[in-house]
C-alpha cells in the first residue's frame, strides 16, 4: 500500500504516440462536474493534448515540456477518491514510454488536511481527534489506493505495456 497518496512511474509500450492517443481518445471522455445522466461509458475522463501524440514527442523529459493527459477514472457514484493521473510521452525506438504521475485530487487532499487541522482546533479528548484523524486518513489511503491500482491496471491494458519503474 503506498502511504503516500502519490506515485510516479514508467510504463513502456511498443505503441507509437499516435496509436496512444487514439487509444485513449477511445477512452476519455471530457470532465463533467455534474453528471446528470451517463451519456457514455468511457472508463477515464480528463484532457488530451493532442499536439503530444503527433511528430516527434522525444522532449517529453525535457524540463518546460507539456503534459499528454491528465486524466482521473470516471467515478461510480460519488467517490471522491479518484486518483489523478497526468503523463508524458517518450517515443523510443522500441516503442514509447510514459512517466505517469498518479496522485490525489487536491481538492480531496485540501479537504482532509483543513479538516483534521479543524478536529486539532477543537475542543474534546486528544486521544478522540487523533483516532478520527486517523480514522479519515486511512479511509483516504484505502480508496485511494484500490483506485490507483484499478486506474493502472486498466491504463496498462488499454496502452498494452508493461512498467518499468
Amino acid at each position: 500500500m503506498n502511504l503516500l497518496l502519490y506515485e510516479r512511474t514508467t510504463l513502456r509500450t511498443a505503441l507509437g504516440p499516435a496509436q496512444i492517443g487514439e487509444r485513449l481518445a477511445r477512452n476519455v471522455q471530457p470532465v463533467q462536474w455534474f453528471p446528470w445522466s451517463k451519456s457514455k461509458a468511457s472508463h477515464f475522463q480528463g484532457r488530451l493534448d493532442p499536439s503530444a501524440f503527433h511528430g516527434n514527442a522525444a522532449s517529453a523529459f525535457e524540463v518546460g515540456s507539456h503534459r499528454a493527459f491528465k486524466i482521473m477514472v470516471t467515478p461510480k457514484g460519488r467517490d471522491s477518491f479518484v486518483p489523478v493521473i497526468e503523463g508524458y510521452l517518450t517515443s523510443m525506438p522500441e516503442g514509447t514510454r510514459l512517466r505517469v504521475t498518479i496522485r490525489l485530487h487536491l481538492f480531496t487532499l485540501a479537504f482532509l488536511v483543513f479538516w483534521t487541522v479543524m478536529l486539532s482546533r477543537s475542543g474534546g479528548p486528544p486521544p478522540v481527534k487523533m483516532v478520527m484523524s486517523a480514522l479519515a486518513w486511512g479511509m483516504c489511503l484505502v480508496f485511494f489506493n484500490l483506485g490507483r491500482r484499478r486506474a493502472k491496471t486498466f491504463l496498462l491494458e488499454l496502452l498494452e505495456g508493461t512498467e518499468v519503474e
